[in-house]
């Protein structure tokens, strides 16, 4: 037979886990929000803004077939529009360091997966866009990168 000590511990015990679930609930919901928040807000700022359009497929170790990748010339102001076609066993993603911009995930696309991504070009000069996933590192040193040159 249980104390009322015993008693008043597990229901306690039980308050407590329930307050942790409704704070991990209450982090993830605004997490959630916060994301889709931010993310509507950076493509309205896009609005009325020339689009440049761009589609890499990634293979062997390069995009669209060469070694180095394709030249990507925009313009400053533009939106630039890069979808990153997966045309290989291996997972590719493309960065470019300095627009804070990823295509594909960390992760990368895989065989005949899609992503897409927008950033502004907001900085003028030669910009290089490489791969470097998390599952499979840096596929820049085997000829994975290319130049966006912003004029």
């Amino acid at each position: 037979m249980q104390t009322n000590h015993q008693k008043n511990r597990v229901f306690i015990l039980r308050d407590l886990g329930t307050l942790i679930w409704i704070l991990v609930l209450i982090a993830l919901l605004t997490v959630t929000v916060s994301y889709f928040y931010i993310q509507s807000e950076s493509k309205s700022d896009y609005s009325g803004k020339p689009v440049k359009s761009f589609v890499l497929l990634a293979r062997d170790f390069g995009y669209n077939g060469t070694s180095g990748g394709p030249t990507l010339n925009v313009n400053y102001g533009d939106v630039v529009n890069i979808t990153l076609i997966g045309k290989t066993s291996n997972t590719h993603n493309l960065l470019i360091d300095e627009f804070s911009f990823m295509v594909g995930g960390e992760f990368g696309v895989a065989t005949d997966e899609v992503a897409s991504n927008l950033f502004l070009a907001d900085k003028v000069g030669s910009f290089t866009y490489y791969c470097r996933t998390s599952r499979l590192g840096g596929h820049e040193s085997l000829g994975e990168f290319g130049v966006i040159i912003v004029e």
